[in-house]
Parts: C-alpha cells; structure tokens; sequence
C-alpha cells in the first residue's frame, strides 16, 4: 500500500534515478522478511523542527520522508544498525531463512548521504519494522551525484531534476524484483534467441526476474547464487554466449570471479557484463579493471541490458 499525505509538495528536486533506487532497496527488503501482513510505503513531509531525526538534514528547509513500514520478522535493537553495513545479518537463522540483504542496506545508506539525506530505523522483533528514508526538498550543490543523474539548469548552475510525488501504486509495483519486464516489441532480438546466458547473482529475486526475462527473448538461461557455482557452470559449458555477473557476494564476489574467469579459466573471449547495484563512476572503472567486458548499473532497464548483450554477441 502507498499512503500519500495531504499537503505533499508537487515534486522534489533530487536525482531520480538514485531516489528510485534506494525505496527499491528498501521496498525488496520489506516484502521478503514479511512472510504475512503488510508493507506500507509512507509519503509525507518530515517534520524538521519536531523530528530529531530529519532535523539533523544539513540546513534543509523542506524534507520529505519516504518509510516503508512492514509487519515482518523485525530486528533486535542491538543489531539495528549493523545491518547497514556490507554482508551483515541480524543473525545466522535469518540469513538461513530468508537469504541476505548483501549490499543493498549499505549502498541505500551511501546514497541517502549522497542526496543530502539520510535512513534511519525504528523495528521491534516480531512486531516489524519502518525504514524511513529522509531526504531534502533541494539538494545543495556539493551533495549532487553527477555521475548520470537527470539535472535541470536553474539559474545557470547545475540542480537536480524534478521528481513527480503523485505516481500510483502500479508503478512502484513494477519496480520490484520479480516484476514483469516491458513490452519487448521494440527489439528485433532474433539473434540472441536460443544462446545461453548464465545470471549470477545472490539473491533468489534478482536471479528469478532475470530468467523470466532473458527466456522472454528466448535464451537459454542458467543460474549460479555465488562466484564458486558461476566458475563450474563455465567450466561445463562450454558453449556458453555471456555471463551476467552480479558484483557484491559474499565469499566470492564478482570482481574476483570475473578475473579467475580471465585468468584461471582462460575465457578471455566470454562477453561478462557486471551487473551492480554499485552505480558511481569508479565501480565501473573497476568492474572494466577486472575483465568485465561492460558494465550495467542496478535498476536493470530491459532495453539497455537486451542492447548489452546483443553487442556483446556482437549483433
């Protein structure tokens, strides 16, 4: 469910693409540690005089806060903010039950500071928990992420472009893994029917709406959940066409996986397209430093991913 309040300004000024990314983040994590009841996304102004929370916002006159709240298996208090760092669980039997949350708690908290903003969090075990995403109204120049993000010029200086507040529930839905790709009329994709793909990728989600995908177009499609399984998977395919590497796993990550598919197996010639939810400049850089042949930023667009791979097949 969304919950708009009333008295929502028309638009924000911010990047669009990394305000979209993070409530992904936030909305995915919601939905799979809750098994029954409700995830609510919540839109309203931030009270900066009365919130101590949002009044920390550096010298913002306006804020909105975005919570997303769900009824599922919370979190204990003194685990509360480890969480956001890179691999971490409340504990082992949550990692076991519903798989890990990787990077994305981590990578929404850089780029909340990034915006100008900031999460914090309120849960209790059993009861669930609310994730509320604080951001400005206007983002001061030096916070901008200018590495992609839509802009507008506003008195001749660079401002983030505006973000529409008065969207439905319809679109935020398509915007969660599992959601069903576009209309893929667009692409003449014949000459990628029929060659086989390997996604890898930790999360279960991210692997089931990239099949869904990929087999729309006809591909032939395997899977592996860690860096180990993508290398005997190659190992005994020989004919396979491209990999889709996810970047931050735990034991094996991506960057590591992509150089022993370079050195130890010898695939030089394999087209490896990184796939990552680490979307700044220097993740490229280094996804390209450690053999990937291109590189694409999480939110997949469909478009640009089915372009990436007929490239790389070199249609």
């Amino acid at each position: 469910m969304v919950d708009r309040s009333a008295n929502l300004p028309n638009s924000i000024r911010t990047d669009p693409q990394r305000l979209d990314q993070v409530l992904r983040n936030l909305l995915a994590n919601a939905f799979k540690f809750t098994e029954a009841g409700s995830v609510t996304l919540k839109i309203a102004r931030a009270d900066l005089a009365g919130d101590p929370e949002g009044a920390s916002l550096d010298a913002a006159t306006e804020a909105i806060a975005f919570s997303v709240t769900d009824t599922g298996i919370g979190i204990d208090e003194d685990k509360q903010q480890i969480i956001f760092e890179a691999f971490q669980q409340a504990d082992g039997s949550t990692s076991r039950n519903y798989g890990g949350t990787g990077l994305g708690l981590s990578i929404s908290r850089e780029l909340a500071h990034a915006l100008g903003g900031k999460i914090r969090v309120r849960s209790k075990v059993g009861e669930g928990s609310t994730f509320t995403l604080y951001l400005p109204n206007q983002l001061h120049l030096q916070k901008l992420i200018d590495d992609g993000g839509e802009f507008v010029l506003v008195g001749g200086k660079a401002a983030p472009a505006e973000t529409s507040l008065a969207g439905n529930e319809s679109a935020l839905e398509s915007s969660l893994p599992g959601a069903q790709p576009e209309d893929d009329a667009f692409f003449d994709a014949g000459s990628i029917a029929h060659r086989k793909a390997l996604v890898v990728d930790d999360d279960p989600r991210n692997l089931y709406a990239m099949r869904i995908l990929l087999e729309r177009y006809q591909m032939e499609v395997l899977q592996a959940k860690n860096g180990r399984e993508a290398l005997n998977l190659i190992r005994q395919h020989p004919s396979l066409a491209v990999v889709l590497m996810d970047i931050m796993m735990p034991e094996m990550d991506g960057f590591e996986t992509i150089k022993r598919i370079r050195t130890e197996l010898n695939r030089t010639e394999l087209p490896v397209i990184a796939v990552t939810a680490k979307a700044f400049p220097e993740d490229r850089e280094r996804c390209i430093q450690a053999g990937a042949s291109d590189y694409l930023a999480k939110p997949i667009d469909e478009s640009q991913l089915i372009a990436l791979i007929g490239s790389s097949l070199g249609n």
